[in-house]
């Protein structure tokens, strides 16, 4: 049995997979900047606002207005133009 890449990966596993790699690099900026507190805290700061914005719009936004897709003028194409 093959599976594929994109078979294992779900949109929840890549929400988790990218927080976890953001909380690495938060940290690793942390330690080399010799364990700043103020940039810790600018970087968390910023890092939960934009989690916080993106779930806004996903969850307000994006239920409410539907996305116009246009045919594709090439047969057999499909995607978003």
């Amino acid at each position: 049995m093959v599976h594929s890449f994109t078979d294992i990966l779900t949109e929840g596993y890549c929400f988790v997979i990218s927080m976890f790699s953001e909380c690495f690099f938060i940290l690793r900026t942390y330690v080399l900047w010799n364990k700043n507190e103020i940039l810790l805290a600018a970087m968390l700061s910023t890092s939960l606002s934009f989690l916080v914005a993106s779930f806004i719009i996903v969850l307000g936004i994006g239920i409410r207005i539907p996305a116009a897709y246009m045919t594709s003028p090439i047969p057999g194409i499909t995607g978003c133009y």
